[in-house]
């Protein structure tokens, strides 16, 4: 029921400006699993594809190992607010397929002096899946 909400939201929301926050870019930062107790780092590659969507590539790490899964996000902004979906898993981890969770997000966008971040919560459809929040920072160049 939340994924059809989550994409409804997308499908009627698209329109709408995303007050000019420019999330382009390389974004860096950790995803707490509530459900496990352990963080991962994360990487994020958004690309603006108008005024309020987004399209974005994430690598996951797990703790103390250097593979990582990659998966392509899509998401919309409105007002200060990212919306993202994970529509495909690109790169499992450890070429685990069973793997199959996709994440919904929702984003806070927060301005800084000298760096932009995002910060919410992360869930899945399936219970097995987990939660948890994310917290992503952009460095002003």
């Amino acid at each position: 029921m939340k994924h059809l909400f989550f994409v409804a939201c997308l499908i009627s929301l698209t329109g709408l400006n995303g007050f000019s926050q420019n999330l382009s870019g390389v974004w860096k930062g950790k995803m707490d699993v509530a459900a496990w107790f352990f963080e991962q780092r994360i990487n994020f590659v958004f690309i603006k594809i108008n005024d309020s969507a987004y399209r974005a590539y994430s690598n996951s790490y797990m703790p103390g190992d250097s593979d990582s899964s990659m998966c392509l996000m899509q998401g919309v902004l409105i007002k200060h607010t990212l919306y993202l979906e994970e529509k495909e898993i690109i790169k499992y981890y450890h070429n685990d397929t069973s793997a199959t969770c996709k994440q919904l997000m929702k984003l806070t966008f927060i301005q800084r002096k000298k760096k932009a971040i995002l910060m919410g919560d992360w869930y899945t459809d399936e219970d097995k899946c987990g939660h948890g929040t994310i917290t992503l920072t952009k460095r002003d160049d």
